[in-house]
């Protein structure tokens, strides 16, 4: 009986038989794997186009990638619920009538392949209900985090709004102020080129003022020279004056004794000729 049962189900022993059974649930493994990879390929050309797109288009680009998104996992969600439903229509209702069929494959070996067939079926169903439920809880997930990235994205637009709201005044009021500091800066410095300006014109005049000094001092110098020698001068002509009075005054005594000498001599040579 065994070996007509492989002989009906058109395989070689049991091996085969398990192997054709997993079939059925590798190929929708594979279709649910290639939905990842086309999952994870979209999120990667959605992050190289969201790097590569300027920030005036980033909302914009988002949201069609995120209908994209949401798409393809309706796509990969119908083909799956396809598969579903094509194995929920090759499933019979057996749930109530397994006791019965478990009586019937003995009478009848097709009873026993669908037996075995319909038990792989069921649970590959269960698998598959198992990972449509992940899907879901994915999908739902997904869509709670796009959500919070647009609320996130609203608060941080009205977080900037309301910054730049404060920004203004603040940035009025620094032009302002750099404003005044420029001004202030060149009125300094206006300033300070005056006193440089006034500096020099003291300097120039400390030097009028020294060569002035100088040559006050000098002007002194040769006063003082001048009324030393005119001094001097007075001096030699005073000392020449007594000189030539006392040599007048010596004149004069002489004149006298001479005058005397001569009334003597007279007197003498009166006498002498009276003798």
């Amino acid at each position: 009986e065994a070996d007509e049962l492989l002989e009906v189900m058109d395989v070689k022993n049991e091996d085969e038989l398990i192997g054709k059974l997993n079939n059925v649930s590798d190929q929708t493994n594979n279709e649910l794997n290639n939905g990842e990879e086309n999952q994870d390929q979209s999120d990667a050309e959605k992050k190289q186009k969201t790097e590569n797109t300027d920030e005036n288009e980033v909302d914009n680009l988002r949201l069609s990638e995120d209908e994209q998104n949401k798409q393809n996992l309706k796509t990969n969600s119908k083909s799956v619920e396809s598969l579903h439903i094509k194995d929920e229509q090759q499933i019979p209702q057996i749930e109530d009538e397994e006791d019965d069929i478990f009586v019937k494959w003995r009478t009848n070996k097709k009873n026993l392949l669908q037996y075995f067939e319909l038990k792989g079926l069921k649970r590959l169903n269960q698998s598959n209900k198992r990972q449509f439920a992940i899907i879901d809880s994915l999908q739902e997930e997904l869509e709670q985090l796009e959500r919070d990235k647009l609320n996130l994205q609203l608060q941080i637009d009205g977080e900037e709004d309301r910054l730049n709201e404060k920004l203004i005044p603040l940035q009025e009021e620094l032009d302002r102020s750099n404003s005044e500091t420029k001004k202030e800066k060149e009125y300094s410095q206006n300033i300070s080129k005056q006193i440089q300006l006034l500096q020099a014109e003291i300097k120039k005049l400390k030097e009028e003022l020294i060569f002035k000094m100088t040559e006050i001092d000098k002007l002194k110098q040769s006063e003082k020279e001048q009324t030393d020698l005119r001094r001097e001068s007075e001096d030699q002509q005073k000392r020449w004056k007594e000189e030539r009075d006392q040599e007048q005054s010596r004149a004069d005594a002489v004149e006298s004794e001479f005058r005397e000498f001569k009334l003597q001599n007279e007197r003498s040579n009166q006498l002498m000729e009276q003798e």
